[in-house]
């Protein structure tokens, strides 16, 4: 069965980076005409009152957990203004800056290389068509992108994660239940978030759906977060 997840999910990731590295007509100009293509340097980054810094490879899984979700978070709150921004421009690019500052370049590059390698662009190129296409891939479950750390760190389930390339530290994939609006009857599916240990930080590299389901867990209060200092 978990073998089964995993070829599943992998496939996932394929179909994503196939899409994003064949869209928008067949010249790289093409596909990039008026585009700003950021260049994308993983450093520290602060956003909703948190900070997200360095970690070492051998931090505890307490720590890892702790900083997986924190870069999530920061992604899903960029995602959510980045849809509700609809026609605002600024605002939209706004909200993209934020998620190309948690975006982990070097594995999203090596990703489509190893996934598409006729159709590799360089490596911003191959950024920008990767993180363009997460707001539209969470954009229907917009109003479940929660809008407090708290409640937020509660509903994220941190797993270990096998993906192609070695990073630093072994990966860690969030996993996020996400129910339909327009049937709340309807199975919920789960939104997973992959993220890798580079250059000393855990940044995101893909975002898609998976077939596991998020677990059932029930946390002690005393191991809840304190509220981040803003």
């Amino acid at each position: 069965m978990e073998s089964t997840r995993r070829r599943t999910w992998a496939r996932c990731i394929r179909v994503a980076l196939t899409l994003s590295a064949a869209q928008s007509g067949c010249s790289r100009d093409a596909r990039l005409a008026g585009k700003k293509v950021r260049e994308v340097k993983v450093g520290t980054v602060t956003d909703q009152g948190l900070t997200l810094g360095p970690l070492p490879a051998n931090a505890d899984d307490a720590a890892v957990e702790e900083a997986v979700k924190q870069v999530v978070f920061v992604l899903l709150r960029a995602i959510r203004d980045d849809v509700e921004a609809g026609g605002d421009q600024a605002a939209r690019d706004a909200a993209l800056d934020r998620q190309f500052a948690v975006a982990a370049p070097q594995r999203i590059y090596a990703l489509q290389a190893r996934v598409t390698p006729r159709m590799v662009d360089t490596r911003d190129e191959a950024v920008h068509k990767t993180v363009i296409t997460w707001a539209p891939t969470l954009a229907h479950y917009v109003d479940q992108l929660d809008d407090d750390w708290l409640t937020a760190n509660q509903r994220m389930h941190v797993i270990a994660s096998r993906t192609e390339a070695k990073g630093e530290a072994p990966d860690r994939a969030v996993l996020l239940p996400l129910v339909d609006p327009h049937d709340p009857t309807a199975p919920p599916r789960t939104a997973r978030i992959e993220l890798t240990h580079e250059n000393g930080y855990w940044r995101v590299c893909a975002v898609a759906f998976s077939p596991r389901p998020v677990p059932t867990v029930t946390k002690a209060a005393a191991t809840q977060p304190a509220p981040p200092q803003g």
